[in-house]
Formats: structure tokens, sequence, C-alpha cells
């Protein structure tokens, strides 16, 4: 009775509006009566009754928040554990289903993050607002697709066949976030049931790129049949990037006709990314596919990466190949100049042993081993020394 009186405080309001005043007993016993004349009557009330009734206010509307708040998280926790009898026994579930949580999730938006296959599918049977979108621009269609609900994912598009071509506030359509979570099933039901939304959707050069990234080659190709119309830059970036997963991720880019050589805003080739991974087997295994030791835009070779990050594994396959170490790049320095400034021994030493000049000078005059000295690396400057190297 006490809570009841509370909550009905909030008659103030109406209060404010009333032509005629009254006791604020009268007024928080009478039902809630629609306003009228708010703006001319909004002064016709008593300091005395607002300083009486406001402290009233704050306590209803804090109760009341309270309780929304426990009556969410009970219901949000029922679908941690897939609990569908327990939802089915929540009254007024059609007017409490899109109620929404600290973090802007609604009931079903959460049991599909949780994989509650069984609460989702009897969630959808209520009054669900299929508009609904959170923080991400995530609607109901991107949490299905990122569960792996597929039967789900139907059903949603059914009632709202416009999510099929959404995207969130990142771009991502829902093909990227069935390639991001490898979903082989969904994608497959993209290719049988919405062929149209799917073939504008994989030309995407972004949607390219992640499924590369995936490393399946199931995914791949699905993806890729034929040779996609990309810039040379983007052909060089989705070769650079599935050399960091398989050769035969690589090997069926390759297929498709991806020329090898091309070179990214940089000018660097796939070989230039391998020489940073330090993977001779990859090398190896394109030497069945014509490719060219071609140079960066600051003039530097693959050998040059290799000697620069101590890529010792590479730097010797590149040498039986025949790649010169007193190559100059753009500023004239060696592979021992750059291995000589960033301090790996192990890489000076290769770079000494099959050097033929220890001297040569690039564009600022300097040697091999006064960059050593400059940069104090007291073990390549006395390394070089030993070999005879001046300044």
């Amino acid at each position: 009775m006490i809570l009841k009186i509370i909550y009905d405080a909030t008659a103030i309001t109406i209060y404010f509006c009333r032509k005629v005043k009254k006791d604020l007993v009268g007024l928080l016993q009478n039902k809630l009566q629609k306003p009228s004349n708010c703006r001319n009557n909004i002064y016709s009330f008593t300091k005395k009754q607002i300083f009486v009734v406001f402290p009233f206010l704050l306590i209803s509307f804090s109760i009341q928040s309270k309780e929304r708040s426990r009556d969410i998280t009970e219901f949000f926790q029922l679908c941690d554990k897939d609990r569908v009898q327990k939802i089915e026994e929540i009254e007024d579930l059609k007017e409490k289903v899109n109620m929404v949580n600290k973090k802007g999730m609604t009931f079903l938006s959460y049991c599909l993050e949780k994989k509650a296959e069984k609460s989702s599918l009897y969630l959808l049977k209520s009054n669900i607002n299929y508009k609904w979108e959170d923080i991400n621009n995530y609607n109901y269609a991107t949490f299905a697709v990122r569960a792996g609900m597929k039967n789900i994912l139907q059903k949603i598009l059914n009632e709202n066949p416009r999510l099929i071509y959404s995207k969130d506030r990142f771009k991502l359509t829902l093909l990227d976030h069935a390639i991001l979570k490898k979903r082989k099933e969904i994608i497959k039901l993209f290719i049988e049931n919405y062929s149209d939304f799917f073939n504008k959707s994989k030309t995407s050069f972004s949607t390219i790129q992640k499924a590369v990234e995936t490393g399946s080659i199931e995914i791949l190709e699905s993806i890729l049949s034929s040779k996609p119309n990309l810039k040379e830059n983007e052909e060089a970036i989705l070769l650079q990037k599935s050399v960091e997963y398989s050769m035969n991720t690589i090997g069926y880019l390759l297929s498709l006709g991806l020329n090898i050589n091309s070179k990214d805003e940089k000018g660097n080739t796939v070989i230039h990314k391998i020489a940073i991974l330090n993977n001779p087997e990859l090398i190896e295994y394109l030497k069945n596919f014509p490719f060219q030791m071609n140079r960066n835009s600051d003039g530097q070779l693959p050998i040059h990466i290799a000697a620069r990050y101590g890529k010792t594994k590479v730097f010797k396959k590149f040498l039986e190949w025949g790649t010169g170490v007193n190559e100059v790049d753009l500023l004239g320095n060696t592979p021992l100049h750059l291995s000589a400034e960033f301090g790996d021994s192990e890489m000076v030493y290769y770079c000494i042993t099959s050097s033929q000049n220890l001297n040569l000078k690039n564009k600022k005059g300097e040697s091999p081993l006064t960059i050593a000295k400059l940069s104090g690396n007291d073990a390549n400057y006395y390394l070089l020394l030993l070999a005879g190297a001046v300044e």
C-alpha cells in the first residue's frame, strides 16, 4: 500500500496542470488524469506541496528503475543456459521482449549472441521489432549470422527481407560477418537463396580480403571462382596477405591469374613480404611462377628487406639465386649498410662473407663501418673492423 502511494506521487506532474488546487493527500490518492492547460496553470501549486512531494517522486522513479533493471537482468540470464521453459512462463512477454539492457541489447539479440537457439526461436513468435539496431548498427540478422544460426536467420529475413542488404557502422555486410566468423553454412545459404545479394557483395575488395585472411581455401573458393577485377595494388595486398597463412592460399590466387609481380602503394611485391616473414619454403614454392626481384619505391630489393630485418634464411636463398649483395637502394645503401645500422650481428656476418667490397659508401658518404659507429652498434662495429672495413 505504501509503495502504491509513493508510486502515485507522480500525479504531481498532472497537478501542475490543474486549474483547482487540491490538498496533497487528495492528490496522491486520485487517479492520473490527462493534463490540460499546462502552460497556463504550471504555477498553480505551493512551495510546501512541491517540497513534500518531490522526494516521493525521486523514490518512486528509483524503485521503478531498480525493479525494471532487476527484471531485465533476470530475463537475460535465462538465455545463458537456453532455458526456454522459463521464458515461456514470463508474463506479458510480448510487451517486454523489446526491452534493452545497459549495453543496448534486447532479449532476442542477447539470446542470439549466447547461441541460445531454442530461446531465440521462441522469442521470434513474440512482437519483435525487426528495425532494432545496437550501437554498432548490428541488427537481428547480424547476430544470427555471427552465431551461425542458419534457420533463425532465414526466419528473420522472411520477416524483414530488407535486412539482407544491411550494413553495420563499420560498413560490413552480412556476408562479411559470415566470412569473419567462418560460417560456411551461412555463406552457402547466401549463395543458394540470396544470389543477388551474394553476387553484389562478393566483388568488394574488402570482402575478398576478409576471405583471404580466413586462411580457408573452402571459403576463398566460394567467394572467388574467377579472377576478380582489381587494381594492381589490391592484387599485391591480397597476395601479401595470403602468404601469412599458407602456400595453398597464394597458390589458389595465382591460379586465378593474379599477377605475382604486382606492387602495392609503396612498391612492395609479395617477395618483399616473404622476406619479412623469413620463409624460404615459400620462396622455393614460388619458383614455379614467373616472379621477379623488383625494387620498391625506396629502390630496395627483397634482399635489402631481409638484411634490414635480420632474416637470414631468406637472405641466403636470395644469394643462391644470384641477387648481388652489393646492390644499392635510392640512398646508396647496400644490404651491409642496412644490417650494420639495425643491429643484427648474424646478418652483418653473412653480408661480410658475401660482399666483395666492405667499404662502399652511400650517397651521404657513409661506409657500413661509419653507420655502425654512428648507430652505437659496438658489436657490428668491431665485427666490421676485424673483417678489414674502414671508414
